[in-house]
C-alpha cells in the first residue's frame, strides 16, 4: 500500500511490472482510499490478469490518500525443501493526468478523383455515402464537411445536420480576400457617411468581378413595427422544407402557411412572427419555456437556432443557410456619391493595392457582419477531395468515433 504525501486527484493509474507465470497466472487488483479506511476499486472485477509492461487502470477521482496494489498467485514459482517462493516485479506504479478536450478535429490528406484511364476528373458535386461508419454515444456528436482545396470547407450531410449534397461551384473563396486591420470589425469608418469593408482583393488575384458578391447584416432582420424582413440563403441543391403549421408569413412577396418547399438561392422573408429567445439553452423544455411561439417562431425556423452539444429533446429549429439584411448591388461611384440614404449598394476603388469596397453607413445599426462570396479565374483542373471532420464529446468517459468515410463525386 502506498500513502500519497498530498491528497491527489487521479485520472488513471499506471503499473508497469513483468508478469512471472512459472505454474499459473498471475493477477493484479487495484484500489485506493480517501481515508485509509474505505477502498475502493475502479475495476468491475477483484483480480485480473497482470499485463507484461503497463497496465492501466481508469481511477478519475479526486483526494486520494492511499493506493493499494496487490498481486496474486495461486501457485508457487519455484518450490524447494518444502519451501514455496512466489516472484513478484513491479517496476513503476505512477499516476497519469489526462486533459479533457471537449473538440477535436481531423484533417484528411487531398485524395485525386481520377477517371478509368487515370486522367483527372474535375468534379463539381459530392457527398457522403452509406460506407461512412461512425459511432456517436449520447453526449457526443461528429459534423463532416468536404472542400476541393483544403481551406474552404462545406458542410456535408450525414446525420441530417446538413445538406445531402454539397455543390462546390458555389463554394465561398474566402482565400482570395485580405484583412486590412486584423483588429477591426468587418467594416472601418471612411468617412462620416460612408464604411470601408475589411477585406480587399490584392492586385496580384484574378477575379471575376461580376460574380462578387456582398451581403450586409449577416443574422440581422430588419423591422417595420411588428414586421420583421430578411433574405435567406439556401446552399443545398436540393433545396429545403420549412413548416409555419398554422401561421402565416410572406415568402417572396406571397403568404405562405404550412409546410412547404423553398429551392436553392435567394428568398426574402417577411413575419410578425418574430421573438428573440437566450442562445444554448439546454433542452427542448426549457426551448418551450422560453419560446412563446415555439415550434413556430419564425426568426428560427429560417435563421437557425444555435443549440449546444448537449441538447436534449428534437431540434426543430434547422434554418437556411444564412439569414441577412440585404445584398448589395454594384454601382459607379457618382451614383454611389449621389445616393447616400441607399443601404443595398457598393462600389469598387482600384488602386495600386487592390480593389476595395465601400458601402453606406446611413441609420446606425451597431457592428455589422459582412458576407464576401467571389469566383476566380481559375482554368487549373481541381481534382482533389479533402474531409474533415469534427468531433465533439461533452463527457470526459465518452468518445465519437469514425471507423470509415466514403465519399462519392459528381
Amino acid at each position: 500500500m502506498l500513502e500519497l504525501s498530498v491528497e491527489t486527484s487521479i485520472d488513471k493509474l499506471s503499473v508497469v511490472a513483468r508478469s512471472i507465470e512459472s505454474n499459473d497466472s498471475e493477477s493484479i487488483m487495484v484500489s485506493y482510499s480517501k481515508d485509509g479506511r474505505q477502498f475502493l476499486s475502479p475495476e468491475l472485477s477483484d483480480m485480473e490478469r497482470l499485463e507484461n509492461m503497463t497496465n492501466l487502470f481508469d481511477i478519475y477521482d479526486t483526494d486520494i490518500k492511499y493506493v493499494k496494489v496487490r498481486l496474486q498467485k495461486r501457485a508457487a514459482d519455484i518450490t524447494t525443501r518444502f519451501k514455496n517462493q512466489y516472484i513478484f516485479s513491479i517496476d513503476y506504479i505512477g499516476a497519469i493526468e489526462y486533459e479533457f478536450e471537449t473538440e477535436s478535429t481531423f484533417y484528411s490528406k487531398g485524395y485525386p478523383i481520377l477517371d478509368e484511364d487515370g486522367n483527372p476528373v474535375n468534379f463539381t458535386m459530392a457527398s457522403l455515402e452509406t460506407g461512412t461508419c461512425c459511432l456517436t454515444p449520447n453526449e457526443t456528436s461528429i459534423s463532416f464537411f468536404l472542400s476541393k482545396d483544403g481551406e474552404n470547407y462545406i458542410p456535408a450531410n450525414y446525420f441530417g445536420e446538413s445538406g445531402a449534397t454539397v455543390e462546390f461551384s458555389n463554394q465561398i473563396n474566402r482565400t482570395i480576400f485580405v484583412r486590412q486591420d486584423e483588429q477591426a470589425g468587418d467594416l472601418i469608418s471612411f468617412d462620416a457617411e460612408t464604411w470601408l469593408i475589411n477585406n480587399y482583393i490584392p492586385n496580384a488575384e484574378s477575379y471575376i468581378e461580376d460574380s462578387l458578391v456582398i451581403k450586409r447584416n449577416l443574422n440581422a432582420w430588419n423591422s417595420d413595427g411588428n414586421q420583421y424582413e430578411a433574405y435567406i440563403d439556401i446552399d443545398n441543391p436540393e433545396g429545403m422544407f420549412f413548416d409555419l403549421g398554422t401561421t402565416t408569413c410572406q415568402v417572396n412577396n406571397v403568404d405562405r402557411t404550412g409546410r412547404f418547399f423553398l429551392p436553392q438561392g435567394t428568398h426574402k422573408i417577411r413575419t410578425s412572427k418574430y421573438s428573440r429567445i437566450p442562445t444554448n439553452l439546454a433542452s427542448e423544455t426549457l426551448l418551450r419555456s422560453e419560446d412563446s411561439l415555439y415550434p413556430y417562431n419564425h426568426k428560427y425556423i429560417f435563421e437557425g437556432y444555435k443549440y449546444p452539444h448537449s441538447f436534449v429533446g428534437d431540434k426543430v429549429y434547422v434554418g437556411a443557410s444564412r439569414v441577412y439584411e440585404t445584398k448589395l448591388r454594384k454601382v459607379s461611384k457618382n451614383f454611389f456619391i449621389e445616393n447616400t440614404d441607399k443601404r443595398d449598394i457598393f462600389y469598387i476603388a482600384s488602386s495600386s493595392a487592390g480593389d476595395k469596397f465601400y458601402i453606406h453607413k446611413t441609420t446606425f445599426r451597431g457592428p455589422e457582419e459582412i458576407y464576401l462570396d467571389c469566383r476566380t479565374n481559375d482554368s487549373i483542373i481541381d481534382n482533389k477531395i479533402y474531409i474533415k471532420a469534427v468531433l465533439r464529446s461533452d463527457n470526459q468517459f465518452k468518445s465519437p468515433r469514425i471507423d470509415s468515410v466514403q465519399v462519392r463525386v459528381i
